[in-house]
């Protein structure tokens, strides 16, 4: 039973990896194969993966479509730009304040936006910064790309941590807060790495304007309020009165799909100066966008209901693990997709998929053991970005560094950064678990 579930395993790599097929095809040959190993009958096939595609996009379709939205328009009017400009303005261009503003900025920027688009957008302006300040490229950008890269894996609404709540079936508020905190943990220690890079090279003055965008902080509304909002819904689930009509409006407006919906609001009144048909087509550029992610987020649900249908009658498998060696375990997983196969989203749904069924025998099914869980796999998912991660390249080419030196400066740092997570939500756990 354990060698089928290691050759499905090693398909999923080969199939990604090797022969370039789509992850959505990939992962449903993966489902219909497990049933085969679980001698699950056409009927039962059929009726498993359905379920699993649709009760994940079920729980999560919404929030991913209404959180890109947010990134997209984001992006476009270049708010990200203007929140780096803003908090720089008037500032002394130290070394170490610029990279930790950069850093700490692209960690906001990350929550909605997919880390190589707001690599991508912001890239220029920090090199930009660097050049006109005297200051060392390299550690700004190494400091921009492992702050992106941190919200990335732990803090939904961002695809990859929002699919593994809806497959571990997690508590979305305890994964956001700890999300937030694992997440802000890592970004600051791909800072301090940045910072400490040893290449000095001096740069030339850039005749090129910093930005052209009016600093403001409005762009920071649509991300910050739908957080503050699901928080104040939680916070008023603790008060008996639930019956009044204004804690139903809390509880209504806390709601994550309702916080997100709110803020996708926010973002297209900030926009309302814009081009009627410019802002409908930002719309449709956001769906073109979350229809892959919702594709393969539903898929990788089918798959984990199909190998959770056959590891009903064989939770035993791990019955031997204690709850340590199994966050060791998810982690490791997590980790070993990353690094073979190199996205980070396909990583998180894979070993969630993998995962789920397994956590009664490894005594991971409590709400705040799944938790662990999910940040344990977005720690995984983030060790290490190297050549076959497409992030590494966005970084490589964007960030002019060689070949070398991203592996160097970038996929050293996200190395760093997964095993120092995992470390905290290790002792996290220690502590609460």
């Amino acid at each position: 039973m354990i060698f089928f579930l290691v050759l499905c395993i090693f398909f999923i790599v080969f199939g990604i990896v090797r022969l370039k097929w789509n992850p959505v095809v990939v992962l449903f040959i993966a489902s219909l194969f497990v049933a085969q190993i679980f001698k699950l009958s056409a009927a039962e096939t059929i009726e498993v993966i359905t379920k699993g595609f649709s009760k994940t996009l079920g729980s999560i379709g919404l929030i991913i479509a209404f959180g890109t939205i947010i990134g997209v328009f984001l992006e476009k009017m270049g708010l990200g730009e203007a929140l780096i400009v803003h908090l720089l303005d008037g500032k002394k261009k130290s070394q170490k304040k610029t990279a930790l503003i950069t850093n700490l900025a692209g960690f906001i920027i990350a929550i909605p936006v997919f880390c190589d688009s707001g690599f991508i957008v912001l890239s220029s302006l920090i090199k930009n910064i660097a050049n006109r300040y005297r200051l060392n490229k390299t550690v700004l950008i190494v400091a921009l790309s492992t702050g992106l890269y941190a919200a990335h894996v732990f803090v939904p609404p961002t695809p990859g941590p929002l699919a593994a709540i809806s497959l571990i079936e997690a508590n979305f508020i305890q994964v956001m807060l700890g999300g937030l905190l694992i997440g802000l943990i890592t970004s600051l220690t791909g800072y301090w790495y940045a910072v400490n890079q040893k290449d000095k090279s001096e740069h030339q003055e850039s005749i090129e304007n910093v930005s052209t965008i009016t600093p403001s902080l409005a762009g920071v509304g649509p991300i910050l309020v739908p957080l503050f909002l699901i928080a104040l819904g939680v916070l008023s689930l603790r008060f008996e009165s639930d019956e009044l009509a204004i804690m139903q409006l809390i509880q209504f407006i806390g709601n994550p799909t309702i916080a997100l919906f709110i803020g996708v609001l926010w973002i297209i009144w900030l926009a309302r100066g814009e081009d009627t048909q410019q802002r409908l087509d930002w719309v449709e550029t956001a769906f073109q966008k979350a229809g892959p992610v919702l594709l393969v987020t539903g898929v990788g649900g089918a798959f984990g209901a199909v190998i959770g249908q056959g590891l009903e009658v064989n939770s035993e498998l791990f019955s031997g693990f204690s709850p340590l060696m199994g966050l060791l375990l998810i982690f490791g997983v997590s980790a070993f997709f990353k690094s073979l196969q190199g996205s980070s989203t396909v990583a998180i749904l894979t070993t969630s998929s993998l995962a789920v069924s397994l956590l009664p025998s490894l005594g991971l099914d409590t709400e705040l053991s799944k938790t662990f869980v999910v940040l344990s796999i977005g720690a995984g998912a983030m060790t290490f970005s190297h050549v076959n991660d497409s992030y590494f390249w966005v970084v490589s080419k964007f960030g002019d560094l060689n070949t070398s030196n991203a592996l160097k400066a970038h996929s050293l740092a996200t190395l760093l950064q997964g095993v120092v997570a995992f470390c905290v939500i290790l002792l996290g756990f220690l502590l609460l678990g």
